[in-house]
């Protein structure tokens, strides 16, 4: 797992060039506080990009909102690598992991497109769209 902790600290755009350990024999939550380390200690939009790519192979877990939700709001694109992090965000969403009210909030902001914001928001209405719309009618 060190090495791979390090191999990340390059911020790869893609992580599947990285060896990725077997999750099935670690600690994850000791992972996870690791991944939640270094992006603490470089908190850029490429640190958040790969370092969600991973934390979207782990159960979500309610730390990650503040940093995913960032990310949502700066990632303007599509493409195979923001797929996960956006399937993890909805999936978050849809189990009340993160707070609904700060991610529909951040859609005020219209001088910027929102796409990956978006795209996460569709995903957890797809999941469950019951209580998406329960978040909906709470914020709105």
């Amino acid at each position: 797992m060190d090495q791979f902790l390090i191999a990340l600290r390059s911020f790869p755009q893609d992580i599947s060039s990285l060896d990725i350990p077997d999750l099935s024999n670690i600690n994850l939550d000791d992972f996870n506080e690791n991944l939640f380390n270094i992006i603490q200690e470089t908190d850029s939009a490429s640190a958040r990009h790969s370092i969600l790519q991973v934390a979207a192979l782990l159960p979500p877990q309610p730390k990650w909102s503040d940093i995913t939700l960032q990310w949502a709001t700066e990632q303007d694109s599509t493409s195979a690598t923001t797929d996960p992090i956006v399937k993890y965000a909805g999936s978050a969403l849809a189990q009340d992991i993160f707070p609904s009210d700060r991610w529909l909030e951040a859609l005020e902001d219209d001088s910027h497109p929102h796409v990956s914001l978006k795209r996460i928001l569709v995903t957890w209405s797809g999941l469950k769209f019951d209580v998406s719309q329960h978040g909906c009618w709470n914020s709105y």
